[in-house]
């Protein structure tokens, strides 16, 4: 491929099943635990994830580029024979986690011919860990992996500055670093306008883990600010789209659910202020049409989405994935210490301040762009989403009817159900 030829034909190399990357056609709720079950799949995938890939096909997309999934069926022939190049996302494989993949795909770009494209890669530090450990544990294989790429005449896109410490660690100091397509798909006049509010009217789309609900901070949030909704990725599936899940109502197994959710999580599900959105239009949408002020959470790509939708959002940040991408754009994140400064939410809002983020994403845009056009995998950044943007959005809550039913149940035992939340959470030491 000379070098001035635009890419017509992209493999993206994947390692996940089709539901992950499936944002071409409407989920039907109705199926989903079917299909997922056909798929391999024994638990429900993050769809947080699906924010990446909508993002960068929307970003690359032009009428004269295909572009395919590798399943693994095909061998490096035939890529090497049907394709200009390999788009390769690798958000968190410079980790001990994912050492042998990482080796493995090594070995398979080392059989390639033609440009790999490694985009908005990063590092991932456990809590003991720092670069200098991680260095030492995988920076051979890490090494020979970012060779591999360089010498297919191929290219790599940092997510962030802590990954970009250890590829200089490495000696490959001249890495790109570019941060994630997830947030340049509503493109490149994307802008966050924080509300004029009172601390009455503060409505928080609130995302994170479940194990965090049980925390007094998300308590105190969903106490102080009603109106609020909980927005879950992968971990709540079950309780609202699992046909069977939700029949059996008796004190045994709501107890169950109460020592799985805590209190509040079962609180929230019966107040249908549960959320898992499969199709990031309508998770996008929902947020638009729903006067939320603004986003909270631990999850990065649960506070990139209300980003999208013009909401501020702020980071509890909890690792390193997280952390890079929220300092990378500016994005307000605090540490669990840091925010108990704050004597509530609302104070924190009212210190969060987005012009830095509005100041510098312009410029942050146009070096994407800038990459992407040197990679020769565009001309320009497709600004217009290709997936737009979801319009009165309903929520399919397949389980709603079992979900009213435990409800029923549940209520004349709240308090005993409260007091055995609260001893677990005594006894876990959670606070």
């Amino acid at each position: 491929m000379r070098k001035e030829t635009l890419v017509k034909k992209l493999l993206i190399y994947i390692r996940s099943s089709k539901s992950e990357y499936d944002v071409f056609n409407p989920t039907d709720y109705s199926s989903l635990k079917e299909r997922l079950i056909k798929e391999g799949y024994t638990s429900y995938p993050n769809y947080g994830n699906k924010v990446w890939y909508q993002g960068i096909l929307s970003e690359l997309y032009r009428d004269d580029l295909e572009y395919s999934f590798y399943d693994y069926s095909g061998n490096v022939d035939s890529v090497n024979d049907n394709y200009d190049a390999v788009l390769m996302p690798c958000a968190n494989i410079f980790s001990v986690e994912f050492a042998d993949r990482l080796v493995e795909n090594t070995k398979f770009i080392k059989k390639l011919k033609i440009p790999v494209y490694v985009i908005s890669c990063g590092i991932q530090l456990g809590k003991e860990e720092s670069v200098d450990s991680l260095v030492r544990q995988i920076g051979n294989e890490a090494a020979d992996f970012i060779d591999a790429v360089y010498s297919t005449g191929g290219d790599i896109c940092l997510r962030g500055y802590i990954t970009k410490e250890f590829f200089d660690r490495l000696g490959f100091t001249e890495a790109f670093v570019g941060g994630c397509p997830s947030i340049y798909q509503r493109g490149r006049d994307l802008k966050i306008i924080k509300k004029n509010i009172s601390s009455n009217n503060l409505k928080v789309a609130v995302n994170g883990h479940n194990k965090e609900l049980k925390t007094k901070r998300y308590r105190d949030i969903f106490k102080l600010y009603p109106q609020s909704e909980f927005f879950d990725q992968d971990e709540y599936g079950e309780y609202l789209y699992s046909p069977g899940f939700m029949t059996d109502g008796n004190v045994k197994k709501i107890i169950w659910h109460v020592r799985k959710n805590g209190y509040l999580g079962c609180n929230l599900l019966f107040d249908k202020k549960v959320n898992m959105f499969a199709d990031v239009s309508d998770w996008i949408g929902y947020l638009s049409e729903n006067n939320f002020s603004m986003s909270f959470g631990s999850r990065i790509h649960g506070n990139i989405v209300p980003i999208l939708a013009g909401i501020p959002g702020v980071v509890n940040s909890c690792d390193s994935r997280t952390l890079e991408i929220a300092q990378f754009y500016n994005i307000p994140c605090y540490s669990s210490e840091e925010l108990g400064k704050f004597k509530n939410l609302f104070e924190l809002y009212e210190a969060v301040d987005y012009s830095y983020f509005n100041d510098s994403y312009k410029a942050k845009y146009d070096a994407f762009e800038a990459f992407l056009k040197k990679c020769n995998l565009a001309y320009k950044m497709n600004e217009d989403n290709i997936f737009g943007v979801s319009s009165n959005v309903k929520k399919s809550i397949i389980n709603e009817n079992d979900i009213q039913k435990m409800e029923r149940k549940y209520k004349p035992l709240k308090s005993l159900y409260w007091m055995i939340d609260k001893s677990l959470n005594i006894y876990h030491g959670i606070s």
